[in-house]
């Protein structure tokens, strides 16, 4: 009963941090108290109830150890392997994180240049529009010049033509006169 009550002490402080451990507790206090139960004689029943619940998430032991050294050695043993399959994971995440950021780099870099290059088109077809525009207003100047002449030639044509009519009508007039 000191060993079970020692054994009791040991699991409750070692599972107080969280919890988690504390549900684990529990389930341990209640296995321990079915242990009480038991007589030192049934050794078989004393084993029985002495074996972890199956959601019970702590490291298995074989029965072949049987002190508290091995104990420890065996659960070492464990969780060093735990720690190396843990590792191996984790490098296999950061090999797919690095892969990952390598691809985004990549994606990041193409879009850059696209950007750049969609950048640069843009900036030939503003150049182009101003350059069509100022080319547009320059005709349009060139052009109310032309419409400027051509109305002055029309006014002056029409001045001249009203000149023409003006001496063809006095024409007659004046030859009339001249023939007594």
């Amino acid at each position: 009963e000191a060993e079970a009550a020692r054994l009791r002490a040991l699991a409750a402080e070692s599972m107080r941090s969280s919890e988690q451990f504390r549900h684990r507790a529990a389930r341990a206090e209640a296995g321990f108290e079915q242990l009480s139960g038991a007589t030192a004689h049934d050794v078989d029943a004393m084993l029985r109830l002495s074996q972890p619940p199956p959601a019970f998430d702590a490291y298995r032991v074989d029965h072949a150890h049987a002190t508290e050294l091995d104990t420890a050695k065996a659960r070492l043993k464990q969780a060093l392997a735990d720690n190396e399959r843990l590792r191996g994971r984790v490098e296999a995440l950061i090999a797919r994180q690095n892969r990952a950021r390598a691809d985004r780099r990549d994606r990041l870099r193409e879009a850059e240049q696209l950007l750049a290059a969609k950048h640069a088109q843009v900036l030939g077809a503003v150049r182009r529009v101003h350059y069509l525009l100022e080319q547009n207003e320059r005709q349009q100047a060139d052009l109310a010049k032309k419409d400027a002449y051509v109305a002055r030639l029309e006014s002056k044509l029409i001045e001249f033509h009203r000149e023409l009519n003006d001496l063809r009508a006095a024409a007659p007039a004046a030859r009339r006169r001249a023939r007594p």
